[in-house]
């Protein structure tokens, strides 16, 4: 026996609210990175559920990356790409 099932197309949702939170991590060298997640797009798919009954998403996600350190700052002019 054969079956047609038929996949929706997912929804687009908008962001109501938003936190930022992310993870701060110090290196050996003194260095201090922040991670941060940015979300791009979220979207509903339709028609699929996870065992509890929750609504699935799909979410495209970029990072931002933060680093905070003077020990090895190079001098303005002197970076890649100068000669």
């Amino acid at each position: 026996m054969f079956f047609l099932t038929l996949r929706l197309p997912p929804r687009k949702v908008e962001v109501k609210n938003s936190k930022l939170h992310g993870s701060e991590f110090e290196l050996e060298d003194g260095t201090i990175m922040k991670v941060q997640p940015v979300l791009l797009e979220i979207q509903r798919l339709a028609g699929e559920y996870d065992d509890e009954g929750k609504p699935r998403y799909s979410m495209q996600i970029a990072f931002n990356l933060i680093q905070n350190s003077d020990a090895f700052k190079v001098p303005p002019g002197q970076g890649k790409g100068h000669t």
